[in-house]
């Protein structure tokens, strides 16, 4: 079983290199997708901590989750907030 964490702020896919080049903990569209992909349809537990961010792209992490294919599961380890609510 794969695990993606979701953590940090939530972003725009735009935002990602600004967060990475300082460190800042964050969490963008792109990412979680490509961690579904690499799932390639086996089950998958989602992680989330996170105060929320960008409803927009929250909103497309949501969908992504939604149509995937295999088992999802969610688990607050810390916070989901905001736009990390709409996520859960």
């Amino acid at each position: 079983m794969k695990r993606i964490g979701i953590r940090g702020t939530i972003i725009p896919n735009d935002y990602k290199g600004f967060y990475d080049y300082f460190g800042i903990e964050a969490t963008c569209p792109n990412e979680v997708k490509a961690g579904i992909a690499e799932a390639d349809g086996d089950d998958i537990v989602f992680e989330i901590n996170s105060g929320g961010g960008s409803i927009f792209a929250g909103s497309e992490i949501y969908h992504a989750i939604l149509t995937m294919t295999g088992s999802k599961k969610i688990e607050i380890v810390g916070f989901a907030g905001s736009a990390a609510s709409v996520i859960a």
